[in-house]
């Protein structure tokens, strides 16, 4: 069954390749916007000149993002040789593709972009890099969910117990270090402690939001006391995880786990935050972390840069996100390669849609 759903991706691929002089020749506009469209932007222009950025957003129309204009879908019809690469959130791109359609536009996803480009290190991630056969097939659907936008795809491979799916991942340890990048309220930490039966030596949670922080720090007293734990145990730090340590900045977009984002540069609704890099946090600590897990909006590659020296030196267990950006799908599991050669890999998708996807390594 793998076989089959790959030589699909395979076929899909050498389909696409056809789009490839389309993007060497054409004006090429950015659908979206927002985040999504940031990153698709910094990636696309070290291959080719974006033309413009488009979107739906009536309020955006007439202005410039990233420094470039956004024009409204309509103003496409008046650009020649326009070619189009949506890159909003997957969820989006079916009705987008029709809007385009029916305006008589070209254009791909921006996953078909990635299919074009980088088709040779997706293979190298299922052929070579993933361990079982189960990570080999939900590697595929997530593709084909993306490729496809089926959500029903994720009923192939949903599986519970996010961060603790792997048998390695579960084992109780007292000499446990466990680093929790993005610890929002504290979910992982308390189904960590349930899981490890409260054996472990040492807890350290980043969690960089204000009002989350303070969430985060009425479950850790609860669980102190409910699983008779010495306070230094639970280390809690209000503080982003990223590549170096520094100051950063954070976007408040309103409430949820998934509305703070970090970003380069200050402007109007930022505010300042602290960022520190794992190597350096532990760098003049006795005990190192021996399990890391991240899901931090985005920013994992950077946290995993941080961490480096750690990685090489330690090989900590690895629970790491990787559905923030379709890149990190083939970009984590080659640079942890690359970190440490000795790396087990293995890959579950623990919800029934785009979100969730998380990179074991062990």
């Amino acid at each position: 069954m793998n076989n089959y759903v790959w030589n699909d991706i395979k076929k899909r691929a050498e389909k696409m390749e056809t789009f490839r002089q389309r993007l060497e020749n054409s004006n090429i506009i950015l659908f979206g916007a927002r985040m999504n469209g940031n990153y698709a932007y910094k990636k696309i222009k070290k291959e080719y000149a974006v033309y413009a950025f488009s979107d739906n957003n009536q309020e955006l129309w007439g202005g410039t993002y990233q420094g470039i204009s956004v024009i409204s879908p309509e103003k496409l019809k008046e650009i020649t040789n326009c070619f189009v690469v949506i890159t909003t959130s997957e969820f989006y791109y079916l009705p987008i593709k029709k809007q385009l359609n029916d305006m008589g536009i070209d254009g791909i996803t921006y996953m078909e972009y990635v299919l074009i480009h980088h088709y040779d290190k997706l293979e190298m991630v299922y052929s070579r890099l993933l361990e079982d056969e189960f990570s080999k097939k939900t590697y595929l659907y997530i593709l084909m969910a993306y490729l496809t936008c089926d959500m029903a795809c994720f009923r192939n491979i949903f599986v519970r117990h996010q961060y603790f799916e792997i048998p390695e991942f579960c084992i109780p340890c007292r000499n446990e270090v466990f680093v929790d990048c993005g610890a929002y309220t504290g979910d992982t930490l308390e189904n960590y402690i349930n899981i490890k039966v409260g054996i472990f030596k040492k807890i350290y949670c980043f969690e960089p939001t204000e009002k989350i922080f303070h969430a985060l720090n009425i479950r850790k007293n609860r669980l102190l006391g409910e699983w008779a734990l010495e306070e230094k145990q639970i280390v809690t730090e209000e503080k982003l995880v990223a590549s170096k340590n520094g100051i950063k900045y954070f976007m408040d977009d309103g409430n949820g786990e998934a509305s703070n984002r970090s970003i380069e540069e200050k402007f109007m609704k930022s505010k300042t935050i602290i960022a520190v890099s794992l190597d350096e946090y532990f760098a003049d600590k006795k005990e190192k972390p021996t399990f890391i897990k991240a899901d931090i909006e985005g920013e994992e590659v950077e946290m995993l840069e941080g961490a480096a020296k750690i990685i090489a030196e330690k090989k900590p267990l690895l629970a790491i996100c990787v559905y923030h950006k379709i890149d990190d799908l083939y970009e984590i599991p080659i640079l942890l390669k690359q970190f440490h050669p000795e790396y087990k890999m293995a890959i579950r998708h623990h919800m029934l849609n785009y979100y969730e996807s998380v990179l074991y390594c062990y």
